[in-house]
């Protein structure tokens, strides 16, 4: 899914991302596969050179997922991907 939302144009992509959270959010189960899946990995990856509005998404995705589990592995990544660089996340 993620390699084909990056062929999609931005607005599209917000289509599909919001779809997906709205997806997330219905039940545990899903919440499950996807922390499973190392989702939360990915999207912190993603997030530097996504565009704005696909980048708030992400970040409602990863508040959904991270306030169900996260490890510990992702929650160092999570720092990391706070780090200031030419004032910019």
């Amino acid at each position: 899914m993620l390699e084909l939302t990056d062929l999609c144009p931005p607005k599209i992509q917000a289509e599909i991302w919001s779809i997906f959270v709205a997806i997330v959010k219905k039940s545990f189960l899903n919440l499950e596969i996807c922390t499973k899946s190392g989702l939360v990995s990915l999207l912190l990856d993603r997030l530097p050179d996504a565009d704005f509005i696909i980048a708030d998404l992400f970040i409602q995705l990863l508040t959904v997922l991270t306030g169900y589990s996260i490890s510990v592995k992702e929650f160092k990544h999570f720092l990391k991907s706070l780090k200031v660089d030419n004032n910019c996340w």
